[in-house]
Parts: C-alpha cells; structure tokens; sequence
C-alpha cells in the first residue's frame, strides 16, 4: 500500500534506516555556557544572518507560544517517525540548560514525545524541546 508523504518532506525521503539511527553517543564536547549567555541576548534572526542561515530550522517548526524563546546547548536526537525511544533515552544525557532537539523529520501523523516525557526533561533541568515532527499532550507543560 502506498502513503502519501506530508507535503513537508523531500521527495527522496523513505523511512528506510538512517546510518546513525540507534547510535547513542554519551561523550561529545560541550561548549562553554558564557557562549550561550552571550547569544541569547541577540535575536534568532540576527544569529541565523551572522551565520548565513547555516543549521537554522525549518520555517514550520514554531514556538507553541509566541513569548518563548530558548538558547543553550543542543542534545540532538534522530528517530524515526513515532519512535520515542530515543528520545527517551536522551532524558538521562540531559544536563541543565541542555535544548533537545529532536528530528522526526517533520512527520506529523504520529507523535515523538508528549507531556509524561517532557516532564522528566524539566525535571533533569531542560531549557526547551524543539520538535521537527508531531508532540502531544503540551498544553500544561511548562519549560
């Protein structure tokens, strides 16, 4: 049976396994706070022009409300569509002030996380979740 892509993927997308699908890498560098504090005085879209739009996300994937705004470093999580797995797996990797940021690569049919994960980021002490995918159950989470 064939499915229709959402609109928002690539034509060459497939959900065959991407070659880092599975890998959990628990020792990677992270940058010195001061560098965050620094950012986060400036606007996104002078930091995405200072950088020439390299590693800025895709024009759908917006704040749930307008006042928020989030600047740390990013816990990255690839998955696939409706697999929470990993994101899950990523709550014990979190450090304070960490933003996931996870890539279900836009797919918006199945949910990635939801309020019951999102609750043990904060309590690990997340700055924010950024999601390019479907979240569920956000209206009482608070960041």
């Amino acid at each position: 049976m064939h499915y229709p892509r959402p609109h928002s993927f690539p034509k060459e997308f497939t959900l065959e396994r991407h070659p880092s699908h599975g890998i959990i890498n628990t020792d990677f560098p992270r940058l010195d706070p001061t560098i965050f504090k620094r950012l986060a005085q400036h606007d996104t879209a002078k930091v995405a022009d200072s950088m020439a739009g390299h590693g800025v996300a895709h024009h759908e994937i917006k704040p749930l409300r307008h006042e928020m705004r989030v600047c740390g470093p990013a816990l990255t999580v690839l998955t696939r569509p409706g697999d929470a797995l990993y994101v899950q797996a990523c709550i014990d990797l979190i450090q304070p002030g960490d933003v996931v940021v996870i890539d279900a690569a836009g797919y918006r049919d199945v949910a990635v996380i939801g309020e019951r994960l999102a609750h043990f980021m904060k309590l690990k002490g997340v700055a924010g979740i950024i999601v390019d995918g479907h979240h569920a159950h956000f209206a009482s989470v608070r960041i």
